[in-house]
């Protein structure tokens, strides 16, 4: 699938990205077999994972659409909803007008600052899951619920799963907000030091 065709396709629905262009042009990429990535609220984020295994980011929301060709992510995307980008690698390049992004993932699995303290936070989502805080939290309160819904004989039905579905979404969303924004401020700071005169 080439680029102009799909940038056809999005700007049928406006020229500037929205949530409402990406839900409506959802069918028709779809067809294509063409995903999107979703937050844990439903909302498109503006990143496609193509039928070749590419991921293409659309740029801003309230800006004109855009074509970030994030090359090949190990793994792709979280398309159900669920939570955000787990591809574990960094850009691996792409072709005919992509623009790279800049950073990257540090051998620690976490994201590393590029020029002007703008952050990469590929593969952020699984290095977050794998430290011990949030395997503690989740797996607290994961047994929780249950013992809870044990206790109410609730244990085993549509309304618990639900909650812990529910919780471990809360849960990711809430560990990687805060670590992307301590990682942000992190690369302000030395951004701010660099520039600095001495």
């Amino acid at each position: 699938m080439d680029q102009q065709t799909i940038l056809a396709i999005l700007a049928k629905y406006g020229s500037t990205m929205t949530p409402d262009a990406l839900r409506q042009a959802d069918a028709e990429l779809r067809a294509l077999g063409i995903t999107q990535e979703f937050n844990s609220a439903g909302e498109p984020r503006g990143r496609l994972y193509l039928p070749d295994g590419r991921t293409v980011d659309l740029g801003d929301f309230g800006g004109p659409w855009q074509w970030v060709d994030r090359g090949v992510m190990g793994g792709g995307g979280d398309t159900s909803g669920g939570g955000g980008d787990t591809s574990g690698g960094g850009d691996t390049g792409g072709s005919g007008g992509s623009v790279s992004s800049v950073g990257g993932v540090g051998s620690n699995g976490l994201p590393t600052p590029g020029p002007a303290g703008v952050l990469n936070t590929a593969g952020i989502t699984e290095a977050l899951r794998g430290t011990p805080g949030y395997q503690f939290a989740f797996s607290e309160g994961q047994r929780g619920i249950q013992s809870s819904a044990a206790a109410r004989g609730t244990l085993l039905t549509g309304g618990t799963l639900k909650a812990l579905a529910q919780y471990g979404t809360g849960l990711a969303d809430q560990t990687y907000g805060e670590a992307v924004n301590r990682y942000q401020n992190l690369a302000e700071l030395g951004a701010r030091v660099a520039t600095s005169p001495i």
